[in-house]
């Protein structure tokens, strides 16, 4: 039994977007089922999370949720960022996209969807986010 898991389940539930994007592609990419809550709890407990559940390098956490020795980079686009936003993929790579959704009080919620390679989303953690419609 996990230690917490009520508690780990919560956090992932609220701020776990990305990292259930990661773990989509790591199965995707190398045809695995992982348990996301022990993959959480065990990438959490080797300091790949900060506080509020955000990935601190997701490269890293992408080559743990792999469970293979090649080792994986994460590139941002956009603004501010080593890439345009506006990046074509090469072959082999793959994208997680950020939407963003205003809210009636002005609150700003981002949400992150593993994308189709042409900027569209192909696996929305939540099923059916505001920030994606």
């Amino acid at each position: 039994m996990i230690n917490s898991i009520q508690k780990l389940a919560e956090e992932l539930g609220e701020w776990g977007c990305y990292f259930f994007s990661l773990c989509w592609l790591a199965e995707d990419t190398q045809g695995l089922q992982l348990n996301y809550l022990s993959e959480y709890a065990d990438a959490k407990s080797k300091g790949m999370f900060d506080e509020q559940c955000n990935v601190t390098d997701g490269g890293r956490l992408f080559t743990f949720l792999c469970h293979t020795p090649i080792s994986y980079t994460v590139v941002k686009a956009g603004e501010g960022h080593p890439l345009p936003l506006d990046y074509k993929l090469l072959p082999g790579e793959r994208e997680i996209l950020r939407y963003e959704y205003v809210d009636s009080t002005g609150k700003t919620w981002a949400h992150f969807v593993v994308g189709d390679g042409n900027q569209k989303c192909l696996f929305d953690p939540l099923g059916d986010s505001n920030s994606v419609a």
